[in-house]
């Protein structure tokens, strides 16, 4: 049963037949029930879920990243799932063993702003010093651009990240991660986003992108 408060839309909510009412950021609509259907494995059915899954597992950990890198990307639906599909498109390939990641297509951030130039990451003793050209008078790069770093744990898919931290003036940053990370086993991304505007860079990979 759907109630409806005509004095606020928002509270519109309930089921009438196969339709639902919700709400979307603050906007009421009705969306269908789905139908009801067979569960068929076929094989690529198989594999897309199988890439759905391999993708969340990977990106969960670098959702506060992924917030603002792919804000730019959020058309219709949210900087999360702007992120997933592109992963899933470009950083699983198929192999003869099955689906892979490629750490080397990985983005925590896609947009309009700037990269870094001549950038560099140093890992060891569970620390990352990262390195970058600071000018910030190339395009549209400005001095008040925070970093946004992460480093991925290939075995277990786990994850550090800073989102506000250095700015790209400083020219260079440190992020910490755990000491029993073994250095073979990282993938390092950097990139830049700006809080006033909400743009952010094209992340790049700097370690561990085979």
């Amino acid at each position: 049963m759907a109630r409806i408060k005509p004095e606020r839309q928002e509270n519109i909510h309930g089921r009438i037949g196969n339709l639902v009412a919700c709400t979307w950021r603050g906007i009421p609509y009705l969306r269908t029930l789905p139908a009801k259907v067979k569960n068929p494995r076929t094989p690529p059915q198989q594999a897309q879920r199988t890439r759905f899954s391999m993708a969340l597992s990977l990106l969960r950990p670098l959702t506060p990243v992924l917030r603002v890198g792919f804000r730019e990307e959020a058309i219709r639906q949210s900087a999360f799932n702007a992120a997933m599909s592109y992963t899933m498109r470009y950083a699983l390939k198929e192999t003869a063993e099955g689906i892979k990641v490629n750490y080397r297509n990985i983005l925590i951030s896609q947009g309009c702003l700037t990269g870094a130039a001549k950038a560099q990451a140093a890992p060891g003793d569970g620390k990352v010093v990262f390195t970058w050209n600071n000018r910030c008078d190339f395009e549209n790069a400005s001095p008040r651009d925070y970093a946004l770093l992460a480093v991925v744990h290939k075995p277990t898919q786990d994850a550090v990240h800073e989102t506000i931290g250095a700015l790209r003036s400083e020219g260079q940053a440190i992020l910490d991660y755990p000491k029993d990370w073994r250095t073979e086993d990282l993938a390092i991304y950097l990139g830049f986003w700006n809080p006033k505007t909400g743009i952010a860079s094209i992340s790049e990979c700097l370690w561990g992108g085979e």
